[in-house]
């Protein structure tokens, strides 16, 4: 059965036309979507496949998996499908969604179309992942950092108009506190550890003046933040001095934050509960009163 797409206007709405998949015949003003998936794992890394040698069009290039929207067919169940035909990784249930779209015009190609990128971040390994042969030369699980090489080396599909949707997510990546916590507990000191705490703090829309000092302020809207990290790393020395406390973990967001955002995460392991609870009032307070600075924009 011949695949077929819908059309699209400038809004990016359904006209109710038609068109053959991959037949560049489009009028001006005409588009058809496509969606592209950026999955990850617990850890943060990326998912990325590598064209075949014989592609007639960026051969060898690495890129994300994706493909066109059917007729009928919603956005998010379309990259849901793709992920799973060229991967075998199911995004059904993952966390994520849709995070940015983009529109590209080729008026001499006559190929105009709309962009949906998804973010997808689950638990999954190198043995899950089973490619098309015939498609894929080879994946990778990669950190942004090889993203970015392969770019400069070989080639990665789209790159140029997906870096605002890697830089978002980029900038609001939190740690998972599952991989974490089995990090925690794999490392050696674990067997001393009778208690994890963990610290997550947020930005808040009540301002500090109203919160601390009950003066009558606006909202905020967005916190610029930002940390020295040697001394946070100071800090983080210090707290392992105290009595019971073998296990240590933090990170730190910086830039332009919204509302909701995470600030910091510190994760800290030790024999007792009181210990334990003492070490993270000590750290949080050290980290928030000598290591950072929050500027609350109004």
């Amino acid at each position: 059965m011949m695949e077929m797409w819908d059309i699209y206007d400038k809004d990016k709405k359904r006209t109710g036309k038609l068109m053959k998949r991959n037949d560049w015949n489009m009028k001006p003003g005409e588009f058809h979507l496509t969606v592209i998936g950026i999955v990850q794992d617990l850890e943060g890394r990326f998912l990325v496949t590598r064209r075949n040698l014989d592609k007639e069009w960026a051969a060898g290039w690495w890129e994300l998996p994706g493909g066109g929207v059917n007729a009928g067919e919603d956005s998010k169940d379309a990259i849901i499908r793709e992920i799973k035909e060229e991967v075998e990784i199911d995004v059904s249930n993952a966390k994520g969604g849709h995070i940015y779209t983009y529109k590209n015009e080729s008026p001499e190609e006559k190929n105009n179309y709309f962009v949906d990128v998804y973010n997808f971040v689950l638990d999954f390994k190198a043995s899950d992942i089973k490619v098309q042969e015939e498609e894929v030369l080879e994946f990778n699980i990669a950190t942004f950092e090889e993203i970015q090489n392969y770019e400069k080396e070989i080639g990665f599909l789209h790159y140029n108009s997906l870096k605002p949707a890697f830089d978002k997510i980029m900038k609001k990546q939190s740690p998972s506190m599952d991989a974490w916590l089995k990090e925690a507990k794999a490392d050696p000191v674990a067997a001393k550890v009778g208690m994890f705490l963990v610290h997550n703090g947020v930005v808040r829309e009540t301002a500090k003046a109203k919160v601390r000092l009950g003066e009558d302020v606006a909202n905020i809207k967005k916190m610029e933040f930002s940390y020295d990290e040697q001394k946070v790393a100071d800090a983080v020395a210090e707290a392992y001095k105290l009595e019971g406390i073998y296990y240590i973990k933090t990170w730190l967001n910086e830039g332009i934050l919204d509302i909701g955002d995470d600030i910091m995460y510190v994760l800290i392991g030790g024999d007792i509960r009181p210990h334990v609870v003492d070490a993270l009032q000590f750290l949080v307070g050290k980290i928030k009163n000598e290591c950072v600075i929050e500027k609350e924009i109004i």
